[in-house]
Order: structure tokens, then C-alpha cells, then sequence
């Protein structure tokens, strides 16, 4: 019997961020399947159904019947804990089956999976390159000089070491997450919309992401004819799509082509993308051929509908955060850019900030309801802080962005846990849920109406 490999995403702990899997997963099987020119097998421990696993009988039952001999999980905050006990039991059950890991934990800290039975992580470069390499060259004390950046356990099982440097693939060999999966999370979150990748790398460094580290500091963009052949298959099934991409507009002369592509060839579709403040709001130069505000109203006369933009916080010493360190009004003229366009600004806002007061919280959100933003909150992470001395993987979980951990306290002073946890669902009740003072309501209304004193406030 020929043997399999498989592809797990492990059980959430707390909050799934079910949206961005399947654009992932998809994209990586797709691409693993091409190039080993076999059948690559998922489980997702998040979802119901045939991909997914009700429980880890299931899942051991299907590793004996498809004679699965790798396997290689995501691993993040989220489901750190539950991914160290899945690693030891799996060794346990099947001890000849080799497992890798991939994702922020094992980039970030490779030392927590010392003494975990694992075989191999993914270090440098993008990660399905890395899955590529475990599942075509990864011998155990084998040759490591066809590994492509790769962890691998010492010869004594003590430590990782490197083997040689990552590969980024190049956009002409990217691929797009087939259609029956995408319908099968489209299922689970009840949303009918595709992801579609365009873009990796940031040549930006804000400490609270994640992507340079798995992507690195070089933007990659997928070719337009890329994405006119997934649209030709994506639209029949979903009107809308995600251009996911850290800084899309950066880059105007391929905005300008995407545009006219889908203006000519794709019509009937609406999208979205995110971007950054700087760049929605730079005017005509050498290097740029049009005001982004111009270029907002291309992109809404191709459908895009909405754009996202980190935010993060409005405080009267916004400066210590990170390294984007906008004033006030260019935020501020970023979202109207947007709005006069006709396209919607979801702004992407931080809690959990070092030094983050209630007022702060206040001044955010009256701001971004005053200008009818669609608000989503998140939590602050200090990734590149966390003292990997004195934390388990079952501790990481209280680093998930989305959610605050049972047993933290508040981290915004004069804001219980409570409160916390409601304005992470539904921000725009603020009033309401922090019970909001007309002093305190007053005290927002003159930050954000202060004059030319607001270039004084700092907004990430």
C-alpha cells in the first residue's frame, strides 16, 4: 500500500479564526499536489464534516486506513497546547510516523519543541515550500542538503538545528484554493467569500505582525493573469472575493491593471483588500501616477467595496506602540479618501495596548462611529517580547488575538473583564457597554475636533 501524507489543523482553544483557513489550507494543498503530483490528505480540527475530526479516535482510525507516513500541522497560538498533546499521541500510536510543524510557534520558538517528539519545523521561507521539502527529501538522520528551510532534530534529540536556507516561491507557481473546499468553510462561517492570496512579503516592520517573519521583507504579487484564471472559476460560486494582500495600493500601476482587468473581464464581482493609512492618501509625484484619492474611485468603479485599515488607537501620547506613527489627520483623511470614493472603511483597532487607558478605548471608537467606519477590534500581541523561558505551549492560547483569556485580568484599566470581552464582539455599543460618562463623551469629542492641535495625537 503506497503511503499518504496529511495535512492537520489542529482544535482551536478558545476563538477560530475559521475565515483565513481554508484560504491557506487550499492554497498549500493545491500547490503540494501539483508539484508531488499525488493526493495530499487534510483534517481541520475546527470544522464539522468530512474534513474535520470529531474527536481524536477519528482522526487515529484515519491515519491507520490511508497509511498516512508524514504529517505536517499548523501551529499557532490558538491551538499551541492542543497541538503538543495531538504530536505525542500521534508518536505514541504510530512511532514511525514523521511530523512536522509549521506556522508562528514553530518559526518563533522553536526551543518550546525541544522535547516533543516532532521531527522537523518549517523556518525560513514559505511555508509550503517547506511542507514540499518534509514530505519529498525529510529522512530520519538522513540527508539534510536537499531540506529547504528546515528545523531538524539533532542527531541526540535534543535541540533543532538548520539545515539550509528557505524558498520563496514565485508567483507564476502559485495557486488557488479549489472551489469544493472553499464551499465547505463557506459552510462553516456562513460567509460567501473566497480569499484569494495576492500578494506575500512586507517591507514594513510593526512588531505587533507576524508576516515578515513567514514571508519576509520582499513583496511577491500574484500575476493579473493568475487572477483573472482564478476569477473565471471563483465567480460562479462567489460574488464576493478578498484580495488578501498587507498593502495592496502600494503598488498603483497594479492596482490600475487589476482594475481594468476585472472592469473588462469580471464585472459582476465585488472585493475588498486592506491597505495601509500612507497609502490612501499620497498625492501625484515621479513615482506615482495619480492622488490615491484618484485611485480610490478607480477601484470603486471595479467593485471593490471595502478596504481595511490598521487603525489600532487614538491617545493623546500614541508614540511608543510601533513604527507606523501616523498624526492624527492623515488617519483622518485616509478613511474620508475611502468614504468619498463610495467604498466602506473597516477600521482595524487594537485593545490591549501597553499603557492603553479607558479613555483611550473612548476616544477610538466615538472617533470611528462618528465617521461610520465598520469597527474590528483585536488584541495587542507582543509577539517578539514574550520570554519563551518561562511559557508552555498550552500558555500561548491567552496571546490569541481574538480573545481574552479566562484567567487574565482586564487589560485596560477602568474596564472590567466583562466590558473587555463584549467590545471585542460588538464595539460599536461602547456607550452602553463601558456606560460612558457625558464628561468622558465630551473629553473624545474635543480629541477629535481638536483643531491644529491634532497633529499633537498619534493613531497606529
Amino acid at each position: 500500500m503506497k503511503e499518504n501524507y496529511l495535512l492537520i489543523w489542529p482544535r482551536s482553544q478558545g476563538v477560530k479564526h475559521i475565515n483565513y483557513h481554508f484560504s491557506q489550507f487550499g492554497e498549500y494543498i493545491n500547490y503540494l499536489e501539483k508539484e508531488l503530483s499525488k493526493k495530499v490528505f487534510y483534517r481541520d480540527g475546527d470544522i464539522k464534516g468530512e474534513y474535520g475530526y470529531d474527536d481524536v479516535t477519528q482522526l487515529l482510525s484515519f491515519i491507520r486506513e490511508e497509511n498516512i507516513k508524514k504529517i505536517v500541522m499548523h501551529i499557532d497560538y490558538e491551538n499551541a497546547g492542543n497541538s503538543k498533546d495531538l504530536i505525542e499521541l500521534i508518536k505514541k500510536v504510530f512511532p514511525d510516523v514523521l511530523i512536522m510543524g509549521y506556522g508562528n510557534i514553530p518559526r518563533l520558538y522553536p526551543s518550546l519543541f525541544n522535547d516533543l517528539p516532532i521531527d522537523a519545523l518549517a523556518s525560513v521561507g514559505h511555508d509550503q515550500r517547506c511542507i514540499l521539502s518534509f514530505f519529498k527529501d525529510y529522512q530520519v538522520n538522513g540527508d539534510v542538503s536537499n531540506l529547504k528551510g528546515l528545523k531538524v532534530k539533532s542527531k541526540d534529540g535534543k535541540v533543532f538545528v538548520d539545515t539550509s536556507d528557505g524558498e520563496f516561491i514565485e508567483a507564476s507557481s502559485w495557486t488557488y484554493t479549489p472551489i469544493e473546499l472553499s464551499k465547505v468553510y463557506y459552510d462553516e462561517i456562513n460567509h460567501a467569500r473566497y480569499v484569494l492570496n495576492v500578494s506575500t512579503g512586507c517591507p514594513f516592520n510593526c512588531e505587533h505582525c507576524l508576516l515578515q517573519l513567514n514571508e519576509g521583507r520582499v513583496e511577491r504579487r500574484r500575476t493579473i493573469e493568475s487572477i483573472d484564471e482564478a476569477l473565471n472559476v471563483i465567480e460562479k460560486d462567489f460574488p464576493y472575493v478578498e484580495f488578501f494582500a498587507a498593502n495592496l495600493t502600494l503598488d498603483q500601476n497594479y492596482v490600475l491593471q487589476l482594475c481594468e482587468m476585472i472592469k473588462r473581464k469580471h464585472p459582476n464581482i465585488t472585493w475588498g483588500c486592506a491597505t495601509r493609512i500612507d497609502e490612501v492618501t499620497r498625492i501625484k509625484s515621479k513615482n506615482l501616477v495619480m492622488d490615491d484619492s484618484e485611485l480610490l474611485k478607480v477601484m470603486s468603479d471595479a467593485g471593490c467595496s471595502l478596504i481595511g485599515l490598521g487603525v489600532e488607537s487614538v491617545t493623546g501620547n500614541y508614540n511608543t506602540i510601533h513604527t507606523k506613527d501616523f498624526v492624527f489627520d492623515r488617519t483622518d483623511k485616509a478613511i474620508r479618501n475611502i468614504q468619498e470614493a463610495n467604498i466602506t472603511a473597516k477600521a482595524m483597532i487594537m485593545l490591549r495596548i501597553p499603557n492603553q487607558t479607558r479613555q483611550d478605548v473612548i476616544n477610538t471608537l466615538y472617533y470611528l462611529s462618528t465617521m461610520n467606519t465598520f469597527i474590528r477590534p483585536t488584541l495587542y500581541t507582543p509577539y517578539h517580547k514574550i520570554d519563551v523561558n518561562n511559557i508552555s505551549l498550552y500558555d500561548l492560547y491567552k496571546y490569541n488575538r481574538k480573545k481574552r483569556p479566562d484567567s487574565e485580568e482586564s487589560p485596560v484599566l477602568g474596564v472590567s473583564n466583562a466590558q473587555f470581552d463584549m467590545l471585542l464582539i460588538n464595539p460599536n455599543d461602547y456607550i452602553d457597554i463601558l456606560n460612558v460618562t457625558k464628561d468622558e463623551l465630551d473629553f473624545a469629542s474635543n480629541v477629535v475636533n481638536a483643531g491644529s492641535n491634532v497633529r499633537k495625537l498619534k493613531i497606529g
